[in-house]
């Protein structure tokens, strides 16, 4: 999760259910939160089985309305984070030989 300090509903959601989560801060847009992350579910676990690539977010408005570094930050998350999380995982999961990755999209990628 991006913003750790936003994580409390989802771990009481969690508890209440009583579901194995754990919630780990990661921000796409930083390799060395990604690696960090990545470095502290296997330390614990000892391995990965399911990515999945969640991360992301719509601009809306006209062409001009929106800058060019906002394109680009989004641009940074939406495809570009994708590729730093699954580049960490990829060597793990052929190490173990098994791993499922999930790329969740919308319905405005279509």
């Amino acid at each position: 999760m991006r913003n750790f300090k936003k994580s409390k509903a989802i771990t009481e959601m969690a508890r209440t259910e009583n579901l194995p989560l754990q919630v780990v801060q990661l921000d796409v847009n930083d390799d060395s939160s990604v690696k960090d992350a990545i470095d502290k579910i296997v330390k614990e676990k000892e391995r990965i089985d399911v990515l999945v690539n969640n991360a992301g977010y719509g601009l809306f408005g006209s062409l001009e309305d929106i800058s060019l570094e906002e394109m680009k930050a989004q641009f940074e998350t939406n495809f570009f984070g994708v590729i730093h999380v699954t580049q960490q995982v990829l060597p793990l999961m052929r190490e173990q030989k098994s791993g499922t990755i999930v790329n969740v999209s919308s319905v405005g990628g279509v």
